[in-house]
């Protein structure tokens, strides 16, 4: 299973949870993003970032938020789906929402949504890009 994380400023997990709920109607924690029914991504509240991070790690991300994260949220990827475009459409929605970044298995990284969308490149690759970080590593 491919992660991707999710790191916000200016939020909190009810004002979160709130808005999840108007993305995956009817669900609570974790909530799933479906593809033709079959799950693709699986997103939940990701509360050991800071347990996680080495020291510069969490100065990195703090600096690019502008501030240790209020809230964080991890999302799955299941083996099942590329889930490209669900993985876009879902940060989409949230960073056009709230101030946060993002971070995928490949890099350090952490991206902003202008990056995502943009295509922006770090060592070579775009965001969420497993098919050229496995081809590259084979």
């Amino acid at each position: 299973m491919r992660s991707v994380l999710l790191y916000l400023r200016n939020t909190d997990e009810k004002t979160l949870s709130n808005f999840l709920r108007q993305i995956c109607p009817g669900q609570t924690s974790p909530w799933i993003v479906r593809v033709d029914g079959d799950a693709c991504l699986y997103i939940d509240f990701y509360n050991e970032a800071r347990h996680e991070f080495e020291t510069d790690e969490w100065s990195a991300l703090a600096e690019a938020l502008g501030g240790e994260p209020a809230v964080s949220l991890g999302v799955d990827v299941s083996g099942q789906h590329a889930g490209d475009q669900q993985v876009k459409e879902f940060l989409s929605a949230v960073l056009s929402k709230f101030h946060g970044v993002a971070q995928d298995d490949y890099t350090e990284h952490c991206w902003t949504l202008e990056e995502i969308l943009s295509g922006h490149k770090e060592e070579g690759h775009t965001f969420f890009d497993y098919n050229g970080w496995y081809k590259e590593n084979l």
